[in-house]
């Protein structure tokens, strides 16, 4: 089971996704446009809420779970979570595929 929840945004159901953790908005995730982002799916984390949100970490992934994991550690690494706790399976992340930008 996952501490957070991914919700579409309705002008893009299928390619543009916001986090959140209970009720504060952690990131959002899209479908780049752009053709010459050929595909990736850019992401960015944030903390705070409307008016006072911060731009945390931003950044290019191969698919939507990537962008949605890098998301997700952004997030954990600002706010001192122990991701061995949060995480409930055994297995690591290969975040090999992420392209991230401070």
């Amino acid at each position: 089971m996952s501490a957070y929840r991914w919700c579409p945004l309705e002008l893009a159901p299928e390619n543009d996704f916001v986090g959140y953790s209970g009720d504060r908005m952690i990131g959002r995730v899209f479908l780049e446009p752009r053709p010459r982002f050929n595909g990736l799916w850019h992401w960015s984390s944030a903390t705070g809420s409307d008016p006072g949100l911060e731009i945390l970490r931003q950044g290019y992934a191969a698919s939507a779970q990537l962008a949605i994991e890098a998301v997700q550690a952004s997030y954990e690494n600002a706010m001192g979570i122990d991701l061995a706790f949060v995480r409930t399976d055994e297995s690591p992340i290969d975040h090999s595929d992420i392209i991230s930008t401070p």
